[in-house]
């Protein structure tokens, strides 16, 4: 999820009348799925960014797609976020996202709990383990929730080309988002991150998405 200008919008439910053939593809992969209903389908009217969003689990699930999202997609393009989104429903992953934080937040409390007293009573000539442990739990807290959040993206992308089977249109609509993006944070097109700052992602890049997407046994299938 990308930060985005402070824009003006409404939200607004999108009914299968609204867009019969995006409809159509929403349904064949809720069926692949094995949804018990279709998700509530909404639209923020007005954001110009593209994202969408997940919310729910699969008897209450709801997906919300940016206005920008639907005009800069085509129809299978925006099915192919959609079955990325229903990924992440089915794979529970804002439930473990969530347990997640709960934990990293724990952490971070027991951290600065040990090291009240040292704050306290001032420095010591010498560091013990205890405190270098506890000095560093924070951060070593924060990457490893980070990892877990690119893990769980690139299960989300495994299961979205289970549901479409159709990889050539989840890597294109990857490659727009990130096209999208990089224009809307004025990063240069060409330009590389590098090593240590993609640990500091929540998302892995889209190059490792897609490479993951190839190397799949269902690349190149449908």
């Amino acid at each position: 999820m990308q930060n985005t200008p402070r824009d003006h919008f409404a939200i607004r439910t999108l009914e299968p009348a609204d867009a019969p053939e995006l409809f159509a593809e929403i349904d064949r992969i809720c069926w692949r799925a094995k949804l018990p209903q279709r998700p509530r389908i909404c639209v923020l009217i007005g954001q110009r960014a593209m994202n969408a969003y997940a919310f729910g689990g699969p008897n209450d699930a709801i997906v919300t797609f940016t206005e920008g999202l639907l005009c800069g997609m085509t129809t299978k393009e925006v099915g192919a976020i959609f079955a990325h989104e229903i990924a992440h429903i089915c794979n529970g992953d804002s439930a473990t996202m969530s347990w997640a934080a709960q934990l990293q937040r724990a952490i971070n409390d027991v951290a600065a709990a040990g090291l009240a007293p040292v704050h306290a009573f001032g420095a010591v000539k010498q560091q013990s383990s205890l405190q270098w442990v506890l000095t560093r739990a924070p951060a070593i807290a924060e990457l490893l929730m980070l990892a877990l959040s690119r893990f769980r993206e690139i299960e989300a992308d495994a299961f979205a080309l289970e549901l479409t089977g159709d990889a050539k249109t989840l890597e294109t609509a990857l490659a727009k988002l990130e096209h999208h993006h990089r224009a809307l944070s004025g990063i240069p097109e060409g330009y590389i991150e590098d090593r240590l700052a993609s640990y500091l992602r929540s998302h892995p890049v889209t190059s490792e998405r897609i490479d993951h997407l190839r190397a799949s046994p269902l690349y190149g299938v449908a």
